[in-house]
């Protein structure tokens, strides 16, 4: 009897541990339309967003001082709208790229020397501001990400022959240094 107990709640607890230990991959939608985007609430603070993390379609975090930022992002599988405007960013984590769904990426005024390259992930991308940073280059598979329409790289230390480079892999783009 006593056996037959404990194996009962070994088994018990080994699905019990198994289960709650297992992820389940959030539910990603598609990108919403603009019109549909527009009356989404824009988030302002990380706690507020993780609050509902698949409701999250606009996250502004701009002016939050931070060196990068936290892998929590990867949370947001519907964001579409990303401002990290003047946050002190040194760095963007890989994660960033698993969120297909972004349209926009605001990384102006941080101190970015290079992207990840989980940004060739992001299909949907059609704007993206890294102005004010700290570029020399942009690398090269910028030119298969998403839908890019917008660069913006101004007053970034860039040459003009990577300027020429860049217009090469962008040329429907419209680029400003």
């Amino acid at each position: 009897m006593k056996t037959t107990l404990l194996c009962a709640i070994a088994a018990f607890l080994f699905v019990n541990t198994a289960f709650t230990q297992s992820k389940v991959a959030p539910i990603e939608k598609k990108p919403l339309n603009a019109e549909e985007l527009s009356k989404k609430k824009c988030y302002y603070t990380m706690e507020e967003a993780l609050a509902t993390p698949l409701d999250v379609y606009k996250l502004s975090l701009a002016g939050t001082k931070m060196d990068s930022l936290s892998e929590d992002i990867a949370q947001f599988v519907n964001l579409q709208e990303l401002n990290l405007n003047n946050c002190g960013l040194k760095s963007i984590p890989d994660t960033l790229g698993t969120l297909t769904n972004l349209e926009v990426i605001n990384l102006t005024k941080n101190k970015l020397r290079t992207l990840p390259k989980s940004f060739r992930n992001l299909h949907h991308l059609e704007t993206l501001y890294l102005g004010k940073n700290r570029f020399t280059e942009i690398p090269v598979w910028i030119g298969g990400v998403g839908r890019l329409k917008r660069l913006d790289i101004s007053r970034n230390p860039i040459t003009p022959l990577e300027l020429s480079n860049i217009r090469t892999l962008l040329p429907k783009a419209e680029i400003t240094y």
